[in-house]
């Protein structure tokens, strides 16, 4: 874990409530689906912290808790690149870099690997609204950090093939998305040296930090709405 942190550092700001972080990296600034559900106000978001803040802007599907267009319309520059499946191009428009599972993109500052996400139907989830193929998750490399950002899955098989990781950002709420107990067995198999649990719904994430707790030693890091923690 020392060698982790000696590295270069970034921060990671929880944004909003579901899966809307900020990722700040030397100069770099990444935000990952900005969206939210009901009104930015009520989850004490102000959107226009973020005017023209992106250098790039990742999005795993086009539902409103993770993608809202007058969101990307502040937070993005002249020169922001936008990735996003088909769905988020279709509601965005041409300024979107489309992506598909298994892509492979270079950047000068991030590398990209495009992952599925998706529901199963021996999944925990008890709403199967994100099909395969559909919607993505990201690998993104950012100097010596690769990072895993999940989307909205459930637990699926292309996970044991990611890799090495250093942060992971998975969703643990059992409703759209895989359940704590699949969450914490995601944890297990991708083993990162730190683990961010989101999109919580009604689970509490101090419950998936104590579970995980007994079956893994990696480091859990829990962000509420609007905190941040620099790795």
């Amino acid at each position: 874990m020392e060698d982790f942190r000696k590295n270069t550092s970034l921060e990671i700001l929880r944004v909003s409530k579901s899966s809307w972080f900020r990722i700040a990296i030397k100069e770099l600034v990444v935000h990952l689906d900005p969206g939210f559900i009901g009104f930015a106000g009520n989850q004490g978001i102000d959107p226009f912290s973020y005017k023209q803040d992106a250098d790039y802007i990742f999005v795993t599907h086009p539902h409103k808790d993770h993608f809202r267009n007058e969101v990307i319309d502040v937070i993005k520059k002249p020169d922001t690149e936008i990735f996003g499946p088909s769905a988020v191009k279709n509601e965005y428009g041409e300024e979107v870099t489309l992506v598909k599972p298994n892509d492979i993109l270079k950047r000068k500052d991030i590398s990209i690997q495009v992952v599925d996400a998706y529901n199963t139907e021996s999944g925990h989830s008890t709403k199967k609204y994100h099909h395969k193929g559909d919607f993505v998750g990201y690998l993104l490399t950012f100097a010596d950090k690769r990072i895993y950002f999940a989307g909205d899955t459930d637990l699926i098989p292309e996970m044991s093939s990611f890799g090495q990781i250093d942060i992971a950002m998975i969703p643990i709420g059992g409703t759209y998305v895989m359940d704590m107990e699949e969450a914490i067995a995601c944890t297990r198999i991708l083993n990162p040296k730190v683990v961010i649990p989101m999109h919580e719904a009604d689970t509490l994430l101090k419950d998936f930090e104590m579970s995980l707790k007994q079956v893994w030693s990696g480091k859990i890091v829990i962000l509420s709405n609007q905190e941040s923690i620099i790795l």
